[in-house]
């Protein structure tokens, strides 16, 4: 832009044009009475370069190439700078993914363990009757029921978990959740170590 220009001066308007196209290469074109004007504006950096009048093509030539190689400068920075930007929200979203599978993992093999810790418990029992030619008792096959759907739980679960599902609305009874759980844990002898009171309600609470 040339500085002397009706209504703003060339400085004005490249502040301007800075708001609307930041990315842009702006030069003035000034006389030796505006070289104050000019330095202000270079500045507060909205000018890449100034050049003063009379200006010779040459140097007009190798301003505008000077500039033209600025931009590309420019825009292979922000290029890159997205690049790196896209690169490190990869190893973000990825480091997220494995903290959400070892919270996973941790819960699924927390489970897991206390299904074995029944599992072998209830085979201790039936054993130790067999070994006296004495058939399992009833709550002892219970126990190893309720393993065995829990574990043809999980497993349809860890093979459906990625497959789309519809909404459901399942009603549960948590005192016949509660109840069943610690019938497990004094199945396999966890409560002999610790004393448990219940008070749980014989209605069904939802």
């Amino acid at each position: 832009s040339d500085m002397r220009m009706p209504k703003m001066n060339g400085a004005e308007f490249l502040e301007k044009a800075k708001e609307v196209a930041p990315d842009s290469i702006r030069m003035l074109l000034t006389g030796y009475a505006e070289l104050k004007s000019a330095l202000a504006a270079v500045n507060k950096g909205n000018i890449y370069r100034f050049l003063t009048k009379p200006c010779a093509p040459d140097i007009l030539r190798g301003a505008l190439s000077d500039a033209v190689t600025q931009y590309r400068l420019v825009s292979q920075d922000r290029q890159l700078l997205q690049e790196e930007l896209d690169r490190l929200s990869g190893q973000l979203l990825h480091a997220e993914r494995l903290a959400t599978l070892g919270t996973m993992a941790g819960a699924i093999g927390h489970e897991f363990n206390n299904m074995t810790t029944v599992f072998a418990s209830m085979l201790e029992f039936i054993q130790k009757r067999a070994d006296k030619e004495l058939p399992p008792k009833p709550r002892h096959m219970e126990a190893l029921n309720s393993v065995l759907e829990h574990l043809k739980t999980h497993a349809h679960n860890l093979l459906h978990m990625t497959k789309p599902k519809r909404d459901e609305n399942k009603e549960i009874d948590f005192a016949a959740v509660v109840a069943h759980s610690l019938e497990m844990l004094r199945s396999a002898g966890v409560t002999k170590i610790a004393t448990v009171s219940e008070d749980i309600p014989t209605h069904p609470v939802m």
